[in-house]
């Protein structure tokens, strides 16, 4: 390949990566990917603004701390049955925020797999409050 066809492929994924930014930016669901440990690996803006806890503090977050506690034996089955490759229509959860408001979620929720082994959790998810 030639340094000009190199250089207009990274031009395009790039505007490929922006375009995808965008639409996580400007959902109005809350978009999220965390690991096993359940540390946030990426939270969307909106995700960011409804749990009140800035892009830098989410790199310190673990999803486990913001789990209701009256919710938070059945969301963690519920998680290790998506880890174990099993689908749930609809995942309930409900978080708390950085100012100690509930709010209740539900959505789409999956487990990456990566050579048949679970390396992260994704969702994308609505508020119900």
């Amino acid at each position: 390949m030639q340094e000009q066809d190199l250089i207009q492929a990274n031009e395009a994924l790039k505007r490929s990566n922006e375009a995808l930014q965008d639409l996580f930016d400007n959902s109005n669901d809350l978009i999220f990917v965390c690991a096993l440990n359940g540390k946030f690996l990426f939270a969307n803006k909106v995700c960011q603004k409804k749990l009140g806890y800035s892009a830098s503090e989410f790199q310190n977050i673990n999803v486990n701390d913001l789990i209701h506690p009256n919710i938070k034996h059945q969301t963690r089955t519920n998680i290790v049955r998506l880890m174990r490759n099993y689908s749930i229509y609809k995942f309930e959860t409900a978080l708390l925020s950085k100012k100690g408001k509930t709010i209740y979620l539900e959505g789409n929720v999956s487990c990456r797999f990566e050579n048949n082994k679970p390396v992260a959790i994704r969702g994308i998810m609505y508020d119900t409050t």
